[in-house]
């Protein structure tokens, strides 16, 4: 009785259309150690390359920030470890006085955000000097939505009690949701270095 139930319950089989693709990604050929070895020697260099321009970045604020940033968001961090600690810790020294200098949102935005997300002790009060005369803030003219949208990423590092932060954050949200994109919204968006 159990092997008729057996028969019984077979599954019907699926006609699949083979893969466009055919079996090119089931064939694995090993590399030889000649091109092994030379794979391995360009990564070196260009990992030196990468560590020399952070170098070279130190007397350049801005440059350095976008490097850095540009790095973790490659998700290639962990080669230059040491580089980034070093480039934030110079970034933490010329802090203050650069924001108070300077009034690029997108460049104090992502000054906070990343010296926090390394944390790094930074006030939010930096930014006091965008708010307007009613609950909101001003953007200037030249950062366009680049700086709306580090804002807002920089904004999620806030600790509790930074009140100016979280309405900033909300206007951005608000900003971010209901502007319509056009071509003049991309004019933030240039080269990263």
């Amino acid at each position: 009785m159990a092997a008729a139930l057996v028969t019984a319950c077979s599954r019907p089989l699926a006609n699949y259309h083979p893969s466009v693709w055919g079996d090119r990604f089931l064939h694995n050929t090993p590399k030889s150690t000649d091109t092994e070895a030379r794979e391995k020697q360009v990564v070196e260099e260009l990992k030196e390359d990468v560590k020399r321009e952070l170098k070279e970045a130190l007397n350049d604020y801005t440059r350095q920030l976008k490097m850095v940033d540009a790095i973790q968001r490659l998700g290639i961090e962990y080669h230059f470890e040491e580089e980034i600690e070093e480039a934030l810790q110079n970034v933490l020294e010329q802090f203050d006085d650069y924001c108070k200098n300077n009034h690029e949102m997108y460049t104090t935005a992502l000054s906070f955000r990343l010296l926090r997300k390394h944390g790094f002790r930074v006030s939010c009060q930096i930014f006091d000097k965008y708010k307007d005369n009613e609950d909101g803030f001003r953007v200037p003219d030249s950062d366009k939505v680049i700086a709306v949208l580090e804002f807002f990423e920089a904004a999620h590092l806030r600790i509790h009690g930074e009140d100016v932060v979280e309405r900033f954050r909300s206007a951005n949200k608000v900003i971010i949701c209901t502007r319509p994109f056009s071509g003049d919204l991309l004019l933030g968006f240039g080269s990263l270095f």
